[in-house]
């Protein structure tokens, strides 16, 4: 039966990888005490924050004890540099746990690393759309990321300003061509 477990946790934790790196949000539970943590089931004086790649599993364990709970959706660029953190202060973490609170326990830095690639995949595709611009596209995007960050960084746009600045890079991001389509 341990064995059971064990491969779902992992296939668990895979769908957790896969699922957070396209919806680029990862989901906690969180109170007024703040984010929920769970003692390790393997190392009893560790403890393990908890994390879900779906609103619904995070849901699915706030009961009992975690009633007070409720799940918040974190980005994922502030979870990446959150896992940073988690490892200095000698966290685990519990991804895509079931609810019977069982999962794979892994050290922050290594999802840290894994979700890192997955991000640092998505910049090196994005430059390479950006080489596939025509010399006009490419200056109208550069003039359309200086003018929206000045604006937010000397404070007349503050931080509306920097996420419709990001929500249309990606919006243009998605409509560059595919950078697998041209020869190199």
């Amino acid at each position: 039966m341990k064995f059971d477990l064990t491969i779902n946790s992992k296939r668990r934790y895979e769908n957790f990888i896969k699922s957070v790196s396209e919806s680029k949000t990862v989901w906690g539970l969180k109170s007024e005490d703040g984010w929920c943590v769970y003692e390790s089931n393997d190392n009893k004086d560790t403890g393990v924050m908890l994390f879900w790649s779906e609103e619904v599993y995070a849901r699915q364990c706030a009961v009992e004890e975690w009633m007070h709970y409720k799940p918040t959706s974190i980005p994922l660029d502030k979870f990446i540099n959150w896992l940073y953190k988690m490892n200095a202060d000698d966290l685990l973490v519990g991804v895509n746990w079931n609810t019977n609170l069982i999962g794979l326990e892994v050290d922050p830095f290594d999802l840290y690393k894994e979700l890192g690639e997955v991000v640092l995949l998505e910049i090196y595709e994005v430059r390479e759309k950006i080489k596939q611009l025509d010399e006009s596209s490419a200056k109208s995007l550069l003039m359309i990321i200086y003018a929206r960050l000045d604006t937010a960084l000397n404070g007349t746009g503050g931080d509306e300003v920097i996420k419709q600045t990001v929500k249309d890079l990606f919006d243009m991001y998605s409509k560059l061509p595919d950078s697998k389509k041209f020869k190199k």
